[in-house]
């Protein structure tokens, strides 16, 4: 699952979600545009905080990952 389908399906705040991976509000917004690509650690927390409903497999093309986005 993308991130920002479970951000919006949940209906929650972006800052609420930022303040619980301890990432900036700005930066998250970055990250879900596909500006932006997280690390590992923060593709973990993301993993953790959904309960693995996005987990790192959902941040690459092909589930291998050689690509990490996930934004939009």
């Amino acid at each position: 699952m993308k991130l920002t389908e479970y951000i919006e399906q949940r209906k929650i705040r972006r800052s609420d979600f930022a303040a619980r991976v301890d990432v900036s509000e700005s930066f998250l917004s970055r990250l879900l545009s596909g500006k932006r690509t997280p690390g590992a650690r923060l593709i973990a927390r993301i993993e953790e905080e959904t309960g693995g409903d996005v987990a790192f497999r959902d941040w690459t093309l092909d589930g291998l990952g050689t690509s990490l986005r996930n934004g939009g």
